[in-house]
Order: structure tokens, then C-alpha cells, then sequence
């Protein structure tokens, strides 16, 4: 299955500096670049999508490629919980969704990365979701929503009725939808360090070794090879014995107040250990190029 890849706007306008914005555009660092993008950003919501980008980058770009049974099954399931029980696994994470998904579109449009990052100053998540369009540069256009971290107010409640005046221009999204993009990075920050849903990748030459043997030096070769993520969800490489992923919420720990996402027993007939950290780090060349297709390219 091939999944979206995210080029960062610092990426796609470094492309274009020598014909459009000279030198001097050329030699500024990521942090100067999104430091002036911040400075000068119109109005909050682009100072918001430069802020959580620019965090996910300082985070070493960690990352989660979301498989659509895993998926359907986050969006299916109802989260009556304080969204200050979210917990990032780190500042900021990214969200790959599979092309040619069939379960976040709208109007022609179809949802292909979501970025989420924590602002601590404010105290808000920053959720910023790519549906395709771009403007006249080629860089991608993301919609922002911004989800209070309070004990007040719960996942599903979390999306206010009204939006930012620059969230009618374009693809304005359904009040549904701006809930889903919440559902699903509120659930996979639930799932915790489930090992029956999450696995390391590997090289694409070491796939089948890797599923034979587990060898754990194969994953050492894929981060060498800048190649350093995990995939949630792709439980027919976990198992043959599959059956549709069946997910609950359930409250652990001493006096069962930490909200965790588990499997149903009986989702999984036959487990394997696949993985116990649920994100990986996504490399992105100078050229924009990510370490995951270069690898596709050169095989």
C-alpha cells in the first residue's frame, strides 16, 4: 500500500528560491525561516500551521503511516473523554494516510497527512490536515484547527461551530470531518505502545526476511538507511489469522483513570510482537525528497 508523503513549505519554497526569491532565501536555516514565517504570519491561523510545522520538524519529524481497517475502526469509536487526556507521544507527530483512501473525502478532496503538535505557551493541540489543494507555488494548503487542552470539554465536543474566516476559502470542511481529523490523532495517541497494532518498517528488500526471522538488525540497517518509522494497523502482516479490528475504550492504571484504546479480544486470533514505540522519524532530503521515496525510487 503506498502512502501520502508531506513536503514542508520551507521544502517546496527552497525549490523555488533561486527563481523566485533569490539567495538569500537559499541560505536561511529552517529555524530563521519559520522564526520570520511566525513574525509575519496575517492572522493566527498561519501562525499556527508555521509553529506546528516547524515543531514537528525540531522533533526529528516522527511519524505513523495509519492503515484504513485501524483507521475505520478509530473513527467508529466515540471518545467521551477530556481532551486534556490526549497526550502526544512527543511535541508534534505526523499522520500518513494511505492514497486512495476511502474513508476522509469531501467534495472531490481527499485527506492526505495530518500534523499535530503541542503549543505549551497556549495550551492548545494544533491540528493541521492536508486535502489536497495547493496554491500557486505547488506547496500544500492545510487546514488548522486548534482543540483547547482543557478537562472541561471532551473529544467529541471539541469542535467549536464557528471557524476561522480563512477556513471559507477553498474546501471548507464539514463539522464531521474537522471531528474525524480529531478522532483519529486522539485515538492513536490512546493506542499507547500497543504491540499487536504497531511495527517498525524495514526496507523494502528486507520485508520478507524481516517477517520470517524479526531480525532486529534489519531494523537497524532501515534507520542507518535513514528509513525510521513504524505502521499501525497492517495487521494482515501481523497475522493470517485476521479478523476486522474490533476497538473499545477502556480506563487502566490505579483507580482506572488512564483512557486507553485496545483490541476487542478476539480481533486478533493469532498476536505477534511487532513493536513497543509508536512512532518513527521521517528523513526529508534538500530536495524535498523523503528517505521512504527515495527508496522506492532507487529499488
Amino acid at each position: 500500500m503506498q502512502f501520502n508523503q508531506h513536503q514542508t513549505t520551507y521544502a517546496t519554497l527552497k525549490k523555488q528560491a533561486r527563481k523566485k526569491y533569490g539567495r538569500k532565501f537559499v541560505d536561511m536555516s529552517v529555524d530563521e525561516f519559520y522564526a520570520k514565517s511566525m513574525d509575519d504570519a496575517p492572522d493566527v491561523m498561519c501562525h499556527n500551521h508555521a509553529c506546528a510545522e516547524h515543531m514537528w520538524i525540531k522533533c526529528n519529524k516522527p511519524y505513523y503511516k495509519l492503515w484504513p481497517g485501524i483507521a475505520k475502526a478509530l473513527l467508529n469509536l466515540k471518545l467521551d473523554i477530556p481532551v486534556s487526556m490526549v497526550k502526544l507521544p512527543q511535541k508534534a507527530l505526523l499522520v500518513k494516510l494511505p492514497q486512495d483512501q476511502d474513508f476522509l473525502k469531501q467534495d472531490g478532496f481527499t485527506c492526505q497527512i495530518i500534523i499535530a503538535a503541542y503549543n505549551p505557551d497556549n495550551k492548545i493541540i494544533i491540528v493541521l490536515s492536508d486535502w489536497g489543494e495547493r496554491d500557486q507555488l505547488g506547496a500544500p494548503v492545510l487546514y488548522v484547527q486548534q482543540l483547547h487542552v482543557t478537562e472541561d470539554t471532551t473529544v467529541e465536543d471539541s469542535i467549536p461551530s464557528r471557524i476561522h474566516p480563512t477556513a471559507n476559502i477553498g474546501l471548507v470542511l464539514s463539522t464531521d470531518n474537522r471531528l474525524n481529523i480529531v478522532r483519529l490523532v486522539s485515538g492513536i495517541c490512546l493506542l499507547g505502545d500497543d504491540s499487536e497494532l504497531i511495527k517498525p518498517e524495514v526496507l523494502n528488500r528486507d520485508k520478507s526476511k524481516f517477517m520470517e526471522t524479526g531480525d532486529a538488525s534489519l531494523i537497524e540497517k532501515a534507520i542507518r538507511r535513514g528509513k525510521y518509522g513504524f505502521a499501525i494497523g497492517n495487521i494482515t502482516e501481523i497475522s493470517p489469522h485476521y479478523r476486522n479490528p474490533h476497538l473499545c475504550l477502556m480506563w487502566t492504571g490505579e483507580g482506572r483513570k488512564i483512557p486507553k484504546i485496545v483490541v476487542r479480544k478476539g480481533s486478533i486470533v493469532k498476536r505477534k510482537i511487532a513493536a513497543a514505540i509508536p512512532f518513527g522519524y521521517d528523513v526529508e532530503d534538500d530536495d524535498g525528497i523523503g528517505a521512504s521515496v527515495r527508496e522506492q525510487i532507487e529499488e
